[in-house]
């Protein structure tokens, strides 16, 4: 009996650990199998590694996909504009398109204080 829930308590742990593997795969854009169909522009900020204080991606805008009216709404609130065919600050909801995208400034840093 104790073998029986042994190799069943090995069996769960292994599919937890796979499933927590393949899980940011599933979300990853451009994945067929995501559920993130919004395409936002969103302004990336800058990342830099903990340990050794370097940058490992500098701030940029670039395509976010949501999957839900709550986090496209969310982004929107903060400025964020849906990728569109045009792009047209005027509409509702405003829409712009990838290159120009890409191509926004990225605002300057805000002085810590």
């Amino acid at each position: 009996m104790n073998s029986k829930i042994a190799l069943a308590a090995i069996a769960m742990f292994a599919v937890i650990i796979g499933m927590s593997a393949i899980g940011p795969a599933l979300a990853a854009p451009g994945n067929p199998t995501s559920k993130a169909t919004t395409a936002v522009c969103h302004l990336f900020e800058e990342e830099i590694d903990e340990v050794t204080g370097e940058v490992i991606s500098e701030a940029h805008w670039g395509k976010l996909f949501t999957n839900s009216n709550g986090a496209t709404n969310g982004h929107q609130a903060h400025g964020d504009s849906l990728i569109g065919e045009v792009t047209d600050p005027l509409a509702d909801p405003p829409t712009i398109t990838e290159g120009d995208c890409l191509a926004l400034p990225v605002p300057e840093p805000e002085p810590v204080v």
